[in-house]
């Protein structure tokens, strides 16, 4: 259930990229579907610099990108940077065709401090959650978990949650009236 299959006839939306290292990756595989977008104009700059390749995909900050037509969304240590209001709306917004992709340091505990100590020592962390609290959110915003990630650089563990989760669409009820 959490298999992933890319191929490069696949779209992918990395929300939060940071510089673009996961698209370049990508780039080189090579796929033709590819978009980043993070809040930092510097780290965008700089990975336009950094990967003239992939320059053209990556973009300042653009939330409507969450609108557009992708397979995969990645949201890759980000989510824990954004108010929960925010979290929320980029959910509501996501419309992947396969999944989405993620990976969140957790508490130990709702209420408590991150269980790693690097995730607690990042004073841009606005969004310290339990594993639980995570899960019910995706729920609750259309999403079904698919089940944890457990691969080389995207894995779960106790102060990590990285999963797959793919949209439930609502069934729309026949009214008769």
């Amino acid at each position: 259930a959490n298999e992933i299959h890319f191929t490069p006839d696949k779209k992918l939306l990395d929300y939060g990229c940071g510089y673009g290292g996961l698209l370049y990756e990508f780039w080189n595989m090579p796929f033709e579907g590819l978009c980043g977008t993070d809040i930092s104009d510097w780290i965008i700059d700089y990975g336009k610099k950094r990967f003239p390749c992939i320059a053209d995909k990556l973009h300042h900050h653009d939330i409507n990108l969450l609108k557009g037509e992708y397979d995969f969304l990645f949201l890759l240590d980000v989510l824990e940077h954004m108010p929960e209001e925010a979290v929320k709306q980029a959910l509501d917004l996501a419309r992947p065709r396969e999944c989405i992709i993620a990976r969140i340091p957790v508490a130990a505990r709702e209420g408590g401090k991150f269980v790693l100590d690097a995730s607690n020592s990042d004073p841009t962390h606005l969004c310290c959650h339990a594993r639980a609290w995570w899960l019910d959110l995706f729920r609750d915003n259309g999403y079904e978990f698919k089940g944890d990630i457990q691969r080389d650089a995207i894995y779960s563990s106790a102060g990590v949650l990285s999963g797959k989760w793919k949209r439930v669409e609502p069934v729309m009820e026949n009214f008769a009236g």
